[in-house]
């Protein structure tokens, strides 16, 4: 579905300026943002519809299936490796640690810093984040 979604964007490029969040080079298609389970509706336990596009904005392809790997796959402790490599082949994306860790980074750094993550840093989202990173990274396990 991500595939897709981000495919039919393409002819939506020629719009850079006007976004909430500013491009991200390389721009290649228009951006959910924030392409997770909570953003989308399911049938049947299938994925039907994607919500909430309120972080839409373009950028490259890999910011939207980095986040979808961390909200759909690594959320879930078993079967990590598996799972991820079934999720890329089916999206057509080559696996890249680096992209993910870049963007668990930015969502750390985001609950951090940005005033309207109050709840989320409460939460401290930026701590099961940061297990994540070290997970990634082979320098831990993260916690589920």
């Amino acid at each position: 579905m991500l595939r897709k979604l981000h495919d039919a964007t393409i002819p939506l490029l020629d719009q850079l300026d006007g976004w909430h969040h500013p491009a991200r080079e390389p721009v290649e298609v228009v951006l959910h943002g924030d392409f997770a389970p909570y953003n989308t509706t399911c049938r049947d336990g299938v994925p039907v519809g994607i919500f909430d596009f309120d972080s839409a904005h373009p950028g490259p392809r890999w910011w939207d299936v980095s986040w979808a790997l961390i909200q759909f796959v690594l959320a879930l402790p078993d079967e990590r490796e598996r799972r991820t490599e079934l999720f890329c082949d089916a999206y057509g994306y080559a696996y890249e640690d680096e992209h993910v860790l870049m963007r668990l980074d930015d969502m750390i750094r985001t609950i951090r810093e940005h005033p309207a993550f109050v709840l989320q840093r409460a939460e401290r989202h930026d701590e099961y984040y940061a297990g994540l990173v070290g997970w990634v990274s082979g320098t831990g396990e993260a916690r589920s």
